[in-house]
């Protein structure tokens, strides 16, 4: 689940850890789906549960897309999406 969605209503992507795709193409996309800006579906569950919503904070969600471009396996900083 993306943080900050941009299609409605909720909806969930299942995504596999290769991460080869030619729609991977901006760190922005890339640090959508590889920082905590992706929700865990446990922890949207979650606060369903608990608080009927999933708050995001649209400052802290912005501040993941714009983090280095890393890998996601080992971390380590890329200057571009191979």
């Amino acid at each position: 689940h993306h943080s900050l969605p941009s299609l409605r209503p909720l909806h969930i992507h299942i995504v596999s850890q290769d991460f080869d795709s030619p729609a991977l193409k901006t760190k922005r996309h890339w640090n959508s789906f590889t920082t905590p800006f992706f929700l865990d579906l446990l922890q949207v569950e979650t606060a369903l549960q608990i608080h009927g919503k999933v708050t995001v904070r649209h400052e802290d969600a912005e501040a993941l897309l714009k983090l280095s471009l890393r890998c996601h396996a080992c971390g380590a900083v890329q200057k571009t999406i191979p």
